[in-house]
């Protein structure tokens, strides 16, 4: 039997060792938006087998909005010849690999020729002008790191980058510049010394990029990035040298000496590799400095050492990414983690010891403090959405929007706790190993679990990379002693133990009792935040408490419960109030407080007392109770509903769409009550549709509101550079009370208020409002971000042009009310790479029966990104008369 396995394994070997070589002729043509190419390909006896990776993306994804999808890509097969340039017969079939997408996503993928050693195969692959990071046309950079020919695959199951040799032949036009990871054997002609696991295509603006070399004993790297940014192109490149040579020493040399890193014009704090080459999102150049010099140091240390760690796992291996990518992810942020220490000298996030005033303003933001600290926060998340996965399961089974926690985070605290157990050195050298020994021959789950079984008990590798389950331990008192309760795993994790005189810590790989009370003074599961354990406040006994009235370190809120005081001054022209509080929480499920309000008006001194609940027990739900013997009762909950959303993708989308909120207020002392509800359903990310309905009844002053809400918005999934939206809702008040304020969204630009403008003036509130809008957005990224003033940073410009319709009525007349609004949308960028979008809208609105007129305004302002460019719910509390 073993001589049998013996002889397989060497014929895999002379298999993946003589795989297929390519020789490779392209041409560039970005006028055309194409790059037509010739591909020689020498098959050593494999099968004429190819994957067409563009047509993964060449048609409009059925299950998701325009919105959400990248730019379209698509190959053509111009011809296939044999080595004496006779035709070859072939088909175009669905690529058979079910993990890599839907069934109408893998259709035209798969290129089957007749056989033939030598296959000569003409195509042409089409792309689109678009600024993405990737796979697109950029006006200064175009990348296409996997694929961008046609891919010989021996395992048509899955999604396998082999390392092969290739010889790259390109045309290009005098404006761009290739970069080629590879000898240059004659003018524009480049040839491999080694098999490498792509041949990627990357070209340059000539104009808009200079490069900044740095040259070591045995690396040279090569920083392309924007002109004006030598200091931070410096820099990376040390970053990056200082992380080769450590690699180097631990795993081994490169097959190549050049390493070229790409600052690519696209925001954002991310990092892509392929062979060779390094890519990083502008963050890390452009506005990696803004607010504070020096910030952000850490992450970028952090990421570019992730990225070059690949050039030895993932990139350096063969990786089924489909199947296996936590060896790829996992591995190298493990490792990446580990240098980053050593050159770092810490595990922070930022730079907390830049010297402005602020660096201490972040730290209580929330922004968290560590690496470990991020990573732990991620794996929290999980928890609480729900969601459960092994580190090993492969991309159909974990939720496509928690698989980079899974390959990430979860993995590589899988690795630090074999580190945990066996020592740095020997699992490093154990996974020199396994990068060697996967070069040519991609481990899969089982082969994996197997290699390491032979180093460690096969039980903990099972338990470590197949368990599914969530793993949370705990350390408790009993009558036999201190328990560390490993949730019935077999899993390693550090114990610290300290005693009155000295402190320890071993390794338990099982549920441990320890005895003898009374030499303990505590015990603290995973110290160094090594395993994925998902909840750390029952990781110390005894428990850990941020106490306001001891003089002590403060723990983090991921250990530690917190005992907090508050104490805040308000002004007002009456006189002065001073409000305490005092707050127990375990964060983030619950916060139990007690409220004391000292008010000084008129010379008149009250005190009132209060009490506050507030529990989520998970990312779906969330309740809220709070009791003021001045204000009264208030109470809050909101539910949302999770689901597997089809999306076309190897695995779902799991998210909610639908949510319900609701808000009650009672007032002890001016017989007010109040109920608000309102229930959601958003299924824009498949078809652009969003509605819903909501309620508020009550009794406010004299009136008691019974309004009634429908609301229904609608983006068209048209794949276009201008977006159209319509949206429409109408509210009424059951009792016919005016008590709707048909302007609640608008301020005049043509009165000093609202109160004495020509048209809003003319309305003291309404019974009714049905609101109708439509218009049609534009929007314009910038590529070449400009900073101003080392503030923020200009990175793009929306317009949007919209018609508008108002009918309400009143007790004694109705209107018709007609509205023109263009807004202005501009894209800014603060520290951190965070996108701030701040709108300004300028409105038209005329009454034509009753000769009314005005222009109004409307500002808006909101992180991130959006798709929503019509009214969405703003809560009926705001279309109340005098709710400001």
């Amino acid at each position: 039997m073993k001589k049998s396995i013996g002889i397989i394994t060497v014929l895999l070997i002379v298999s993946f060792v003589f795989s297929a070589s390519y020789s490779i002729e392209a041409d560039f043509q970005p006028e055309q938006l194409t790059v037509k190419g010739t591909a020689t390909i020498v098959l050593n006896g494999e099968k004429p087998e190819f994957l067409l990776l563009p047509n993964l993306n060449a048609e409009d994804n059925p299950y998701l909005h325009n919105f959400f999808e990248s730019g379209r890509t698509k190959m053509e097969i111009t011809g296939v010849f044999n080595s004496n340039f006779d035709e070859l017969s072939y088909t175009i079939e669905t690529y058979p690999a079910t993990l890599l997408a839907s069934k109408e996503l893998r259709e035209e993928c798969f290129l089957v020729t007749e056989k033939s050693n030598v296959v000569i195969i003409g195509f042409k692959t089409f792309y689109e002008e678009k600024f993405e990071p990737e796979n697109v046309l950029q006006n200064s950079l175009f990348l296409w790191r996997f694929a961008w020919y046609p891919l010989h695959v021996s395992d048509t199951d899955t999604f396998i980058l082999k390392p092969h040799k290739w010889k790259l032949s390109l045309n290009y036009p005098e404006k761009w510049l290739p970069v080629v990871n590879a000898k240059e054997i004659e003018t524009n002609t480049w040839k491999t010394e080694t098999p490498l696991s792509a041949c990627p295509l990357i070209f340059i603006g000539k104009d808009k990029y200079k490069t900044t070399s740095l040259v070591g004993e045995n690396y040279t790297v090569k920083v392309i990035h924007k002109k004006g940014l030598t200091g931070v192109g410096s820099s990376i490149a040390t970053y990056a040298m200082q992380v080769l040579n450590l690699l180097e020493k631990d795993f081994g040399g490169l097959p190549y000496s050049e390493i070229f890193i790409i600052q690519n014009p696209y925001p954002g704090l991310y990092g892509m590799t392929t062979s060779g080459v390094v890519t990083l999102g502008d963050g890390f150049f452009t506005t990696v400095d803004l607010w504070i010099n020096g910030l952000l140091d850490p992450l970028s240390m952090y990421v570019v050492a992730h990225e070059i760690t690949h050039l030895w796992f993932g990139v350096g291996t063969s990786t089924d990414f489909l199947k296996g990518n936590f060896l790829s992810e996992g591995i190298t942020d493990y490792i990446a983690h580990n240098t980053f220490n050593e050159l770092y000298g810490s595990d922070d996030y930022f730079n907390w010891d830049a010297p402005d005033i602020v660096t201490g303003m972040l730290k209580d933001l929330g922004i968290p403090k560590t690496l470990s600290e991020a990573d732990q926060y991620l794996l929290l998340d999980m928890k609480r959405s729900e969601v459960e996965s092994a580190v090993a399961d492969n991309v159909g089974e974990i939720p496509v929007n928690y698989q980079s926690i899974v390959y990430y985070q979860k993995a590589k605290r899988a690795f630090f706790m074999l580190q945990d157990y066996l020592g740095k050195d020997k699992l490093y050298d154990i996974l020199a190993k396994y990068q060697k020994e996967s070069f040519y021959i991609p481990m899969s789950e089982k082969t994996f679990v197997k290699f390491m079984a032979s180093y460690v008990d096969e039980a903990i590798i099972n338990d470590l990379f197949l368990n599914k389950d969530n793993f949370d331990a705990g350390v408790y008192r009993t009558s036999e002693g201190i328990k560390v309760d490993l949730d019935g795993r077999n899993v390693p994790v550090k114990v610290e133990v300290v005693s009155h005189e000295s402190s320890k810590t071993f390794v338990a790989t099982e549920t441990t009792t320890l005895v003898g009370l009374m030499d303990y003074e505590q015990i603290h599961i995973d110290p160094d935040y090594h395993s994925y354990d998902v909840e750390r406040h029952n990781n110390h006994w005894p428990p850990l408490i941020n106490n306001p009235f001891e003089l002590k370190k403060e723990y983090n809120k991921l250990d530690a419960y917190d005992l907090q005081l508050s104490t805040s001054v308000s002004f007002n022209a009456d006189g002065i109030a001073l409000d305490n509080g005092l707050f127990f929480s375990k964060y983030p499920y619950y916060t139990f407080g007690l409220l004391q309000t000292s008010d000084y008006s008129q010379d008149v001194f009250s005190e009132y007392f209060g009490a506050l609940i507030q529990y989520s027990p998970d990312n779906y739900s969330s309740y809220e109770l709070k009791f003021d013997s001045k204000e009264g009762i208030e109470g809050s909950l909101s539910l949302s509903f999770p689901e597997k959303i089809k999306i076309g993708e190897s695995a779902p989308y799991f998210m909610p769409r639908t949510s319900i909120n609701a808000r009650g207020l009672y007032s002890l002392y001016d017989d007010m009550y109040l109920l608000e509800t309102s229930f959601l359903f958003d299924n824009a990310i498949k078809n652009g549709i969003y509605t819903g309905f909501a309620g508020l009844f009550g009794h406010i002053e004299e009136y008691d509101p019974a309004l009634l809400e429908i609301q229904f918005g609608y983006i068209p999934d048209i794949k276009s550079p201008i977006s159209s939206h319509i949206s429409v809702s109408y509210s009424a008040d059951l009792f016919n009370q005016e008590i709707i304020n048909p302007f609640y969204d608008l301020t005049t630009l043509v009165a000093t208020d609202n109160s004495t403008d020509p048209l809003f003036s003319k309305v003291d509130g309404s019974v009714d409002l049905l609101k109708i809008d439509a218009g049609f957005s534009v929007s314009q990224e910038v590529q070449n971000r400009v900073n101003i003033l080392n503030l923020f940073s200009f990175g793009g410009i929306g317009f949007t042009l919209e018609g508008g319709y108002r009918y309400f009525n009143t007790l004694s007349d109705s209107f018709n009310v007609f509205e023109l609004s263009t807004t202005l949308m501009t894209k800014l960028f603060i520290i951190g790479d965070t996108p701030i979008n701040f709108g300004l809208t300028i409105s038209v609105l005329g009454e034509p029966y009753k000769d009314l007129q005005t222009i109004a305004l409307k500002a808006s302002l909101s992180l991130g990104t959006s798709m929503y460019y019509g009214t969405k719910f703003s809560g009926l509390m705001k279309k109340l008369v005098g709710y400001e």
